[in-house]
C-alpha cells in the first residue's frame, strides 16, 4: 500500500513538473561520502594493502603477442653464402610485427596482409583453371583470348600479354611450369612477400612476351598468298624464369636436385639454362619460347641487380 502512494506520488510529480528538494548541508557538518559497495566482495587486504607487501602491477600481456617474424631468412641466407649471414641481409630481409596500442589495437606494418602462400597458390590456381579451360572450351576461343603473338596485338586484343602468362594446354608443359612456381616460387615469397612475389611474376611474364613477339615480329615469313606466318606464344615458362634467376643470384653455391635426384650446383644449373635458351633462339623448328624464357631471366636479373647487389 505505501510503496503504491508513493509511485504514484512520484508519478504526479513527473507531470507537474514538481522541482526536486536537495538537502542542504548544515554547517560545520561533512556531508557523507557515496556508498562504496564494492567493499561487500573486495577482501582487506585488497582496500587497505597489507603491510610489506607491495602491490603487483597490471601484467602486460603485450610481450607475449610481441614478436619478431624472422624465421628461416638467416638459414636460407647462411646456405646462399657460404655459411656467412651478412647484416646487410638481416636488415633487408627482417620483419618485425608490433602489436598492441593505448586503446588495445592491433598496429601492424605495411606487410600485414603480405602473404606470400596466398599469392602462390593463387598463381598456381590461375593455371590451373586456364589449363582446365583449354578441354572445356574450343580452341579457337583459346588460342583467341589466351595466347599471346602479333596477329592479337593487331587486332587490338592486348589482355592476352596477360592471359597469356598463365595459359597451358599441354599437360607436361603446365607440369613443369607448376613444380618450379612452387620450389622456386616459395623461396622468393618467403624472402621477398607476397607483393613482390606477385610483381615479379607479372614483369617476368610481360618481358618473356615482349621479347618473343619483338622477335617473331622481325623474323617474321610470308606464304606464297602474302599471309603472315604466325607464331603464338603461351605458358608461365618466363614469369617462373624470373623467380629461378633470381634464386640462383641470391644463392649461387646452393645444391639444386635436377630432374629431382641429381645434385647440381645453383650456379652451374643458371648456366645451363642460359646455354640451352641462347642456342634455341637459332633453332627455327624449335616450339619452345627460348626468347620469352631469356625475357623472363632478365627481369629476375635486373631486380638482383638494382636490390641486392650492393651485398655483394
Amino acid at each position: 500500500m505505501v510503496a503504491g502512494v508513493a509511485r504514484a506520488a512520484l508519478t504526479i510529480g513527473r507531470i507537474l513538473k514538481i522541482p526536486k528538494l536537495v538537502p542542504i548541508p548544515r554547517p560545520g557538518v561533512q556531508a557523507k561520502a557515496p556508498l562504496d559497495w564494492t567493499r561487500l566482495w573486495r577482501s582487506e587486504a585488497t582496500r587497505r594493502g597489507r603491510p610489506g607487501v607491495q602491490a603487483k602491477a597490471p601484467h602486460d600481456w603485450s610481450g607475449v603477442l610481441r614478436r619478431e617474424a624472422f624465421g628461416r631468412v638467416p638459414r636460407l641466407v647462411a646456405a646462399g653464402s657460404g655459411g656467412k649471414t651478412g647484416s646487410a641481409f638481416q636488415k633487408v630481409f627482417r620483419r618485425q610485427y608490433h602489436i598492441t596500442n593505448s586503446r588495445g589495437g592491433l598496429n601492424f606494418n605495411s606487410r600485414q596482409f603480405d602473404n606470400h602462400e596466398t599469392v602462390l597458390y593463387g598463381l598456381m590456381g590461375l593455371n590451373a583453371a586456364v589449363f582446365a579451360s583449354w578441354h572445356l572450351f574450343s580452341s579457337s576461343f583459346m588460342l583467341k583470348h589466351f595466347a599471346c603473338s602479333t596477329e592479337a596485338l593487331r587486332n587490338l586484343r592486348p589482355w592476352t600479354l596477360v592471359t597469356s602468362m598463365f595459359s597451358q594446354f599441354d599437360f607436361s608443359h603446365f607440369a613443369v611450369n607448376m613444380l618450379g612456381l612452387y620450389f622456386w616460387g616459395r623461396d622468393v615469397g618467403q624472402l621477398l612477400g607476397g607483393k613482390k612475389l606477385l610483381g615479379l611474376y607479372l614483369a617476368g611474364g610481360l618481358a618473356g612476351a615482349a621479347v618473343q613477339l619483338a622477335l617473331d615480329y622481325s623474323n617474321q615469313k610470308e606464304y606464297r598468298w602474302g599471309q603472315p606466318r604466325e607464331r603464338y606464344c603461351l605458358g608461365a615458362s618466363a614469369a617462373v624464369n624470373s623467380m629461378v634467376t633470381l634464386n640462383i643470384l641470391l644463392f649461387p653455391k646452393s645444391t639444386v636436385l635436377l630432374y629431382f635426384f641429381i645434385p647440381v650446383p645453383a650456379a652451374l644449373l643458371g648456366g645451363l639454362f642460359l646455354a640451352r635458351d641462347f642456342s634455341g633462339l637459332y633453332d627455327s623448328n624449335s616450339g619452345t619460347s627460348h626468347a620469352g624464357h631469356l625475357g623472363g631471366a632478365a627481369v629476375g636479373f635486373l631486380y638482383w641487380l638494382l636490390r641486392f647487389r650492393r651485398f655483394y
